[in-house]
């Protein structure tokens, strides 16, 4: 049956999906070319499904085995979309939680879950993926993910620093987009607040890297 990232792309979940597929099979396995394979421990039968004709974990065991490998935030992400796309059961998903057995990241899904209720959408491109990543190796604050500063959704904000990073893809420069973005900039600089606007990830993590520099012990 299907699972990881390669699952969350069949549900619909996000957009991309790694190169090789990944299936969960009950026994050990001959290698197959061009596929994934995990052994199957004891799954509990509330945690398989069929979506789209085809077998696979539920979206809560789908959410608790990436909780081993991805960040709150694009455990967030995903928990957005299942909302979106009402596949989304927050006590079923607490449930499947607390008879999960042997994953020990458990709390960044918990994580993510507050974060969600508290309004965050997690991330939503790569690009914004690889930047809060890169974010911790570099010792720097995480900061709140595609939530509200003064009403206005932005891509990264520190309250405390009155800080925000824009990382702007290629719809931000046509003219009618950047005229909304230059209006959205001058009434958050008008609240106090510094925006950082840079094309990609890299360009915003080079003009951040002098202020983790200073804040390293």
């Amino acid at each position: 049956m299907l699972r990881g990232e390669c699952l969350a792309a069949h549900y619909g979940l996000q957009k991309w999906a790694p190169n090789e597929p990944e299936i969960l099979v009950p026994r050990r396995h001959r290698p197959i070319p061009g596929v994934n394979l995990r052994e199957a421990r004891a799954l509990d039968p509330r945690d398989v499904t069929t979506f789209r004709g085809i077998p696979c974990l539920t979206v809560p065991r789908l959410l608790i085995d990436l909780s081993d490998s991805l960040i709150a935030e694009e455990l967030t992400a995903l928990i957005h979309e299942a909302a979106y796309l009402h596949l989304l059961d927050v006590p079923a998903l607490r449930q499947a939680i607390q008879r999960a057995n042997g994953h020990h990241n458990v709390r960044v899904l918990e994580q993510a879950i507050e974060d969600w209720l508290d309004g965050s959408a997690g991330t939503r491109s790569r690009g914004e993926v690889a930047f809060r990543r890169a974010l911790t190796a570099l010792g720097f604050p995480p900061p709140l993910t595609n939530r509200k500063a003064k009403g206005i959704e932005v891509d990264f904000h520190w309250p405390d620093r009155k800080l925000i990073v824009e990382i702007d893809g290629p719809n931000h420069r046509r003219p009618p987009n950047r005229v909304t973005d230059r209006v959205r900039d001058d009434e958050l600089i008008a609240a106090g607040w510094t925006v950082v606007r840079a094309r990609t990830y890299e360009l915003a993590l080079a003009k951040l890297r002098p202020e983790a520099d200073r804040n390293r012990p």
